[in-house]
């Protein structure tokens, strides 16, 4: 049998290559294999899996592990660390606390235990856990940051945060967690280029970095410094599935015309964005001989309707450890046969088409096309001449940090009282507690298509926002797929979104001209801004004027 040593490198051979899935393979089969499943090896096993991001294995191994050995306390911190990135916090916390037990003077196990309580919905129990610990390890850079991230997060304290993460990097100078969300503090200051000089000078890749810095130039009409530093978006290993990986190997598009050549504009990010970065389809389909666009598998038949000479084409993701690797099937013909010249990723695309206010006034609004019959057919109801609205409070994806981005339903019933509007629910994943609220409120003036999955649906979304008058909500996928139609939206965000590039003098998108955007700040709470909302609608509805 081979030795560890020999799998550990065979290992690291395949990852080189990109054959995650053949690493994992050989680490798991030579585990499986051994006989008597040494404790050491076994960890080393665990814990070269995690570090490559199969969560799943690692644990399987740490598992046994402990169920047939007395497990150490580095054993249970790797268990806890595994269960964490597997979002099962609750199993995360109960592996840290056996560790603590076992070594109760590991700093890090309670910044561990914190981060999985706060995770969890607990924090307060997370801050009451390290404000004791810290009266031990006063000295511990990495425990005063998380600090600021419950601070900022979680009690919504910018100063206090900021004193936090000061505190850490003057412990630790180069603690990158800590310098990061420093520097946010510091993205309107004249001065911000010294601190992120020192981010970069240890990490000139950071992409979190980059991208906050991306997103400030953005808002401050800085195009090009903005997408200079917003092509790192993708770095890869940022956890959690977020970074891509795209499989064609085609050479990259610069933003020439083709008219003798074909390109394919791959996708990414979320589906907000594919709708909203979809504004540049029709101009960059006058500069090729045809275009292929790829897209979620919900927007297939949107985008064959919207931009009927492309070819669309659904992509499919597979699971590569810490990364996705995104996948055309429908395409693989047409590229194996030469089809198909160029490719570029979507937010690669944007710099070509979103570089000043004067090329942004230049995009199509409602670009997007709803189908028609589906239209009639689900709002036939739609010919009063009552002031019609398009309503949505919050994201499908909730945390405690998301939260604080939605003003959610409660707040926004006082709308339900104005006269002459009827308003048609868009909120999808909409829970029965939420519909029965919407009943008890309603005057007859609420529309709830509790028949439809509005998050895998977006068909019906649009066929439903074609016949409303204004649509209502913070900005999520909901509010872009309004854009997109060239519906009158009034967005409601918890600071500037990026893609505004700032707004004009009567808070208008310079990208979406039609959707006004009501700013939650620190100094103003939701229920202040639902009260401005208010005011917005009837304004509108007084005057006729919703666009």
């Amino acid at each position: 049998m081979q030795d560890l040593d020999s799998i550990l490198a065979k290992s690291n051979t395949l990852l080189e290559s990109g054959k995650l899935e053949s690493a994992e393979k050989v680490l798991v089969g030579f585990w499986e294999r051994h006989p008597s499943k040494p404790p050491q090896m076994s960890k080393a096993i665990a814990f070269r899996l995690s570090d490559i991001g199969c969560y799943a294995s690692g644990m399987q191994i740490l598992q046994h592990l402990i169920q047939n050995s007395t497990p150490s306390a580095d054993v249970l911190a790797v268990s806890g660390m595994i269960a964490f990135r597997l979002e099962k916090y609750e199993s995360a916390i109960k592996f840290f606390n056996l560790a603590l037990r076992l070594n109760p003077d590991e700093a890090y196990l309670y910044t561990y235990t914190a981060k999985a309580l706060y995770k969890s919905g607990q924090g307060q129990e997370a801050i009451a856990l390290l404000q004791a610990a810290l009266e031990r390890f006063s000295d511990n850079s990495d425990m005063w940051t998380f600090m600021g991230i419950l601070a900022h997060e979680f009690l919504h304290d910018g100063p206090a945060a900021k004193t936090f993460y000061e505190t850490a990097v003057s412990l630790n100078p180069r603690n990158l967690d800590a310098l990061n969300n420093l520097s946010v503090f510091y993205l309107k200051d004249p001065g911000r280029d010294k601190i992120f000089d020192a981010i970069f000078e240890l990490e000139p890749d950071h992409h979190m970095a980059h991208l906050n810095l991306a997103f400030q130039y953005f808002l401050e009409s800085n195009f090009d410094e903005g997408w200079k530093h917003y092509a790192y978006r993708n770095a890869r290993n940022q956890g959690n599935k977020k970074s891509l990986i795209h499989t064609i190997d085609l050479p990259t598009w610069g933003g020439q015309a083709l008219p003798n050549a074909s390109l394919l504009v791959t996708a990414e990010q979320g589906l907000g964005d594919e709708v909203l970065f979809a504004s540049i389809y029709p101009q960059l389909r006058q500069m090729v001989r045809h275009l292929y666009i790829g897209c979620d598998p919900r927007l297939q038949t949107i985008f064959a309707r919207s931009f009927p000479d492309c070819t669309i084409v659904s992509y499919e993701d597979l699971s590569a450890g810490l990364n996705r690797v995104r996948k055309y099937p429908a395409l693989e013909g047409a590229i194996n046969a030469g089809e198909i010249d160029y490719m570029v990723p979507l937010g690669s695309a944007l710099q070509y088409f979103w570089s000043s206010h004067e090329a942004l006034r230049a995009l199509p609004t409602g670009y997007l096309k709803a189908d028609k019959a589906l239209s009639r057919d689900m709002m036939p109801q739609a010919s009063s001449q009552r002031m019609k609205i398009g309503l949505s409070w919050r994201s499908g994806q909730l945390s405690t940090q998301r939260n604080k981005n939605y003003p959610f339903l409660e707040k926004m019933l006082p709308l339900l009282e104005l006269d002459g509007i009827d308003f048609y629910i868009l909120q999808y994943g909409i829970e029965q507690s939420e519909v029965d609220t919407l009943r008890a409120h309603s005057r007859g003036n609420v529309v709830i298509f509790e028949d439809v999955d509005m998050k895998n649906d977006l068909e019906a979304n649009l066929a439903i926002m074609e016949h409303v008058d204004l649509v209502v909500g913070p900005i999520t996928a909901t509010q872009t797929l309004s854009m997109a139609l060239g519906k009158a939206t009034l967005g409601l965000a918890n600071g500037i979104p990026w893609w505004s590039f700032g707004q004009d003098d009567e808070g208008y998108s310079h990208l979406m001209p039609h959707c006004k955007i009501l700013i939650k700040h620190d100094a103003i709470t939701w229920q202040e801004i639902m009260q401005i909302c208010e005011h917005e609608i009837i304004a509108r509805r007084d005057t006729g004027a919703c666009g």
